[in-house]
């Protein structure tokens, strides 16, 4: 983000020092675009990342899944091996 303009207040009120009213408030202006720059492009980065995070936990549960699966398959199989020894040997 850029960097924010400084208001000169001066050293004590009304010694005349500071920045006019009308630049005061032109800085002011200024500040409150560059913060709304800001926030809008935080918002959008955080859009952003929500939507990652939604996806990898999504590859997460799949992944989780196919696993289940995976292990299922690998029981199946091994009963399978079990009954087909037993099958061979009587």
């Amino acid at each position: 983000m850029e960097n924010l303009e400084i208001i000169n207040i001066g050293a004590m009120p009304n010694d005349r020092q500071g920045d006019p009213n009308r630049d005061a408030f032109a800085k002011i202006n200024a500040n409150a675009k560059k913060l709304k720059v800001g926030v809008e492009a935080a918002e959008a980065a955080a859009i952003v990342a929500q939507a990652a995070a939604a996806a990898a936990a999504q590859a997460q549960r799949d992944a989780d899944r196919a696993g289940l699966d995976a292990t299922a398959a690998q029981s199946t199989a091994d009963a399978g091996v079990a009954v087909a020894a037993r099958a061979q040997a009587t």
